[in-house]
């Protein structure tokens, strides 16, 4: 995997596009060597490459329900007797909104749990058969895992009752915060631009995002 990340950075003839599939590796970031299984080339593979150039959203979401994500950050074993906040904060900090996009403590919470049930197929002792390779790594949703009490996340309540749905519903309040638009032309600008680009220019290419819905 790595050797072939250098080899096409050094000799590939789209070296925007590789540019690029460089910065959303290492914005959602994950360890290669942390699932017994390795998903991460497949991750790289059908996440980060077909939207390298594309929508953000369309991105992001694709790194939600992909098992590399669902393991590395812990989601797996996020379910509502026991909520794992590692994702959700990783989530709104790093992947989105930023460290100071206007989230608290109590919506970082409130993802846990609406990010509790989501998991992935694992079956590592049978993966090399090929009826169970052709699922393994699949995101799926686990009802009696989910934590279905109310929750208000960024100012919207959910009320109780509610299942795989949320989580939709929240991605789309995160994509469409003002702080994310922001956040990422900050990551671009500084990749593409300067260590510290500009204020007007973050935020020309933050309202672009926001023209364009996240293109």
């Amino acid at each position: 995997y790595q050797n072939a990340m250098l080899y096409r950075a050094a000799h590939s003839r789209a070296q925007l596009f590789e540019v690029m599939v460089d910065l959303w590796n290492d914005h959602f970031n994950t360890y290669l060597y942390k699932n017994p299984v390795p998903l991460k080339l497949d991750f790289d593979r059908t996440v980060i490459r077909p939207n390298a150039l594309g929508n953000y959203k369309d991105l992001l979401r694709a790194t939600v329900f992909h098992g590399e994500m669902l393991h590395y950050l812990d989601n797996y074993l996020n379910r509502a007797e026991a909520i794992n906040e590692n994702y959700a904060r990783e989530l709104l900090e790093l992947h989105s909104l930023g460290r100071d996009g206007g989230y608290g403590e109590a919506d970082l919470k409130a993802l846990a749990r609406i990010l509790s049930g989501w998991t992935y197929v694992r079956s590592p002792a049978n993966v090399w058969r090929p009826t169970d390779a052709l699922d393994y790594g699949q995101a799926i949703f686990d009802a009696a895992g989910h934590d279905a009490e109310p929750k208000t996340f960024l100012g919207e309540y959910f009320p109780a009752g509610g299942g795989a749905e949320e989580l939709d519903r929240a991605l789309s309040i995160i994509l469409d915060h003002p702080g994310t638009a922001w956040h990422v032309a900050r990551k671009l600008c500084r990749r593409l631009v300067a260590d510290e680009p500009s204020e007007a220019l973050v935020a020309a290419v933050a309202q672009r995002y926001r023209d364009t819905d996240g293109d």
